[in-house]
């Protein structure tokens, strides 16, 4: 087969080709595309056929090594892709986003506005990335994940399943974000920790280390931080609360304040009744029953009083205060509502 029929097959491949438009990133020479071949889209949310026509100018590429000829993925707009980074299958880069260094955008996943995907990151599957949030080092955003507004996912960091960050969250180090868990505001997960389940994270909550989410229904707020290698799984921690060590949270317990729970502790709330254990008291549990305001121990001694607690236990004036209060407000609360 002759040189000329190869190269003829090859033009005939491609699916866009060089304006002959050019602008500087730096000190690279990037070039505006134009698509030769109309794109099929297919059958949008509203039931419309949808496609990109041939002729249709589109954004700015240094290679075409950074844009695949195969599949439905195009550059658009005035978004970029240079150095090294590629976009392939079916994957989308709109607006003024920026994909550049060694990144890959794939399969259906679409990165848009100023979002910008840099390093050795992935966004894959029907993720999105969005607004003004950056994907960095070799983080992963994939699934059905969304990255928007100023949120920034960095390091080793992933967030996957149909997880989602906006405002200023910052997923790093190798933290994952997974499930349906959201992060909203200034709240960050770092180090090796793990928010899944339908955790919501606000303000400039905190969970790092080895700390492990993974609560239906669980709301972390204000500065409240979960570190060590903590293991929460329901309840709404608040104001400057500090869940830490190997503690562990189930049920729906309420915490706020200044509460600290660490060591091995155990907070529950199971069927009217809130368990706790006692720092630096292993195997030795408070249970607090509502229904006559009176906490008993682990050896069935009752008390009545936080002093009558500290005693017994030999504890620092002061320590577990606000947990003893957040208890009480707790079920005050939940009385009333039974009442009403």
């Amino acid at each position: 087969m002759s040189e000329e029929t190869n190269t003829t097959q090859t033009e005939t491949t491609k699916k866009y080709e060089f304006t002959g438009e050019t602008k500087q990133v730096g000190n690279k020479t990037l070039r505006r595309i134009r698509l030769i071949k109309q794109i099929d889209l297919g059958v949008n949310f509203y039931g419309n056929y949808v496609s990109i026509p041939a002729g249709t100018v589109g954004g700015w590429i240094e290679d075409e090594r950074n844009l695949s000829h195969e599949g439905k993925c195009f550059v658009h707009d005035e978004a970029v892709v240079m150095d090294f980074a590629k976009v392939d299958k079916d994957a989308s880069v709109k607006g003024h986003a920026i994909v550049r260094d060694y990144a890959t955008v794939t399969d259906k996943a679409t990165v848009e506005d100023e979002a910008a995907v840099t390093g050795y990151a992935v966004v894959s599957h029907t993720a999105t990335v969005i607004g003004r949030s950056a994907v960095s080092d070799y983080a992963t955003v994939r699934d059905n994940a969304k990255v928007a507004d100023c949120s920034r996912v960095k390091d080793m960091a992933k967030i996957c399943g149909n997880a989602k960050m906006c405002e200023n969250a910052e997923l790093s180090d190798c933290a994952e974000l997974l499930g349906v868990a959201v992060m909203h505001d200034n709240s960050k997960v770092c180090n090796r920790a793990t928010v899944k389940g339908a955790t919501k994270l606000h303000d400039s909550a905190w969970v790092g280390e080895e700390a492990v989410t993974r609560g239906n229904d669980l709301q972390i707020y204000g500065n409240a931080a979960i570190r060590g290698r903590a293991v929460i799984e329901g309840g709404d921690i608040r104001g400057e609360a500090v869940i830490a060590g190997d503690a562990h949270l189930y049920g729906k317990p309420q915490i706020s304040g200044a509460a600290y729970i660490g060591g091995h502790a155990a907070v529950g709330d199971d069927n009217g009744y809130f368990t706790m254990s006692v720092p630096a008291h292993t195997g030795f549990n408070l249970t607090y029953i509502p229904s006559t305001d009176t906490w008993y121990d682990t050896f069935g001694n009752s008390y009545k009083s936080v002093n009558a607690i500290r005693e017994a236990f030999r504890l620092e004036a002061g320590i577990m205060d606000e947990l003893f209060s957040a208890v009480k407000r707790h079920y005050c609360k939940k009385q009333g509502s039974q009442d009403a």
